[in-house]
């Protein structure tokens, strides 16, 4: 039982799926904006054909699913690692209702919720600069309410009767606060 194991390879997993959601969206970016920088920015790599625009697509698309990837398994890669369970262990774990508290859907959610968001800035930003101020502030708020979700695991926590994917009880009042700091300076 190796409790900073869990804590330090979570965090791991967290800045791989952050990092993995920011570069897609930047990516995902530069493909849109293909078209503005051949005129603006032409010195840049896909606009000057060092770049492929469908390879670097396809990698942006990819790096997004990563993040969400990252976040959904690193729970139960953090847990079995930290706490050494074995697999014949885990799998009985897994095959019950119970084992099913090892998917965060907190998790899950707010990173969707971010990705989606990342995808609308990477889409429409060049469109209308309200928008996008809006929606990379969107996307500080939800980074750091995803970051808030994956430090309160909600499986240790007590259930009592309610199932796991409407169980609440993981955010703080801290956390809207300083997601919203972090939005309104952003804005």
């Amino acid at each position: 039982y190796d409790d900073h194991r869990f804590w330090n390879l979570t965090f791991a997993f967290l800045l791989l799926s952050a990092s993995a959601i920011y570069v897609g969206g930047c990516m995902l970016g530069d493909v849109r904006d293909i078209h503005f920088d051949s005129e603006n920015r032409p010195t840049r790599p896909l606009p000057r054909g060092v770049l492929s625009p469908t390879i670097i697509s396809i990698s942006a698309w990819g790096l997004l699913f990563l993040g969400l990837l990252f976040t959904t398994i690193s729970p139960l890669v953090s847990g079995v690692t930290a706490y050494n369970i074995e697999w014949d262990e885990l799998v009985m774990l897994l095959s019950t209702k119970e084992g099913l508290i090892v998917v965060q859907a907190h998790e899950i959610i707010l990173a969707s919720m971010l990705i989606s968001c990342v995808i609308c800035y990477a889409m429409f930003h060049k469109r209308n600069k309200i928008l996008a101020l809006t929606l990379m502030s969107s996307c500080r708020l939800l980074l750091v309410l995803f970051a808030a979700s994956v430090a309160h695991k909600t499986f240790f926590q007590s259930y009592n009767s309610e199932p796991f994917f409407i169980y609440r009880n993981w955010a703080q009042g801290w956390m809207p606060v300083l997601a919203g700091t972090v939005a309104a300076y952003t804005l």
